[in-house]
């Protein structure tokens, strides 16, 4: 099975949520994440999902992005092909605005994958070596979505810094069952700028 890796964008969750108190203009505030008592995850990484919730200002029209928040710290600890339901939201006071609120969340976890292979194609401007370099993550390491993200940054980083500032990075990742991860990086380097020598 082959999926195009979507590229979440990433944001800053702890300024968000310290400033959002005093700006929140969301209907709800979230005061509590619960977790299924049967997930997977450590106490730490259960701790990671519950930071990137709370403080968070949410009306009921957000609460699928709150979804793929969750989601998307799941793939980070390897559970790529986790599946969770919109919370089930529980008000914890009425006098207050915005409401504090309790979110409790289905989780499908899945396996935890592992990367088992990494490909670059189409890479014509660089040494593989170049590029290896870049890699925060090897094979038979956890398949951390976000590792991906940096790997994807760093390139881009090194085409534009060598004049390639067009340059398009496409992961693609086939899984390999019963839980390995098969990653291509897909390149096109586009023109070099007219401002190089």
């Amino acid at each position: 099975m082959r999926f195009v890796l979507p590229i979440l964008s990433v944001i800053s969750l702890l300024a968000a949520a310290s400033a959002q108190n005093a700006d929140c203009t969301g209907q709800f505030l979230i005061r509590e994440v619960n977790l299924p008592a049967t997930t997977h995850l450590s106490a730490e990484q259960q701790a990671d999902v519950r930071l990137r919730l709370a403080g968070r200002c949410v009306d009921e029209s957000t609460l699928a992005e709150v979804s793929e928040r969750v989601q998307d710290a799941y793939q980070n600890f390897g559970y790529f092909t986790v599946k969770v339901e919109q919370p089930e939201l529980r008000i914890l006071g009425n006098l207050l605005h915005p409401t504090p609120v309790s979110l409790t969340f289905r989780v499908d976890e899945g396996p935890v994958y592992k990367l088992r292979s990494i490909e670059w194609n189409g890479v014509k401007m660089f040494r593989a070596e170049e590029i290896w370099k870049i890699q925060p993550m090897q094979p038979e390491d956890v398949f951390d979505t976000s590792q991906v993200r940096a790997m994807l940054d760093g390139v881009r980083r090194l085409y534009i810094s060598s004049g390639f500032p067009n340059v398009s990075v496409t992961p693609e990742v086939t899984i390999i069952k019963p839980s390995g991860i098969a990653l291509t990086f897909r390149v096109d380097e586009g023109a070099a700028s007219s401002s190089q020598p």
